[in-house]
């Protein structure tokens, strides 16, 4: 098992990222600039959403890293930012619209999929690793990532797993 570790301010990082993507309206602008730059007032007519809130999303969405801008003239075009965000949301489309899902009645009900969670955060306060549950230590119905987690760290030694700093 390779457990992922963030710390503290990356994990906000990314979940302030997602934030913003969360919001419909800007991830229809995210989406209508997957296949290629498109100028702000494209986007807006697009989406029929008025320019001062289509400028709105798409500062946050540029001092976010997601999109970049290029001024010419009196217009701006706005594409993705780069490669890997453009993976990301090709990634995430595909996953939930193009290939198959193995149906089962765990994954689906009501004629709608379940979201089907295997990963959890460490209960250890001090401690930023993901954990699948299958494989976590437990201990008073929390799942931890290490035998130091769930013990509390008794010989002030941390988790042991790469990148995380707890009690280490």
């Amino acid at each position: 098992m390779k457990i992922r570790c963030l710390h503290l301010d990356q994990t906000t990082q990314l979940t302030e990222t997602f934030g913003l993507l969360a919001d419909p309206t800007r991830l229809s602008i995210v989406i209508a600039c997957k296949d290629g730059e498109r100028s702000a007032g494209d986007i807006a007519d697009s989406l029929g959403v008025s320019a001062s809130l289509t400028s709105h999303h798409l500062r946050l969405l540029r001092s976010a890293r997601i999109l970049k801008s290029d001024r010419r003239g009196k217009q701006v075009f706005y594409a993705m930012a780069d490669a890997c965000v453009h993976s990301v949301l090709t990634i995430m489309i595909d996953h939930l619209f193009t290939h198959d899902h193995e149906v089962t009645d765990e994954t689906w009900q009501r004629g709608k999929p379940v979201p089907t969670v295997t990963q959890q955060k460490c209960a250890c306060d001090d401690c930023v690793c993901i954990v699948e549950i299958k494989d976590a230590v437990k201990k008073e119905d929390r799942n931890y990532c290490s035998e130091a987690c769930a013990n509390g760290h008794p010989d002030g030694s941390g988790c042991g797993h790469s990148g995380c700093k707890c009690h280490g």
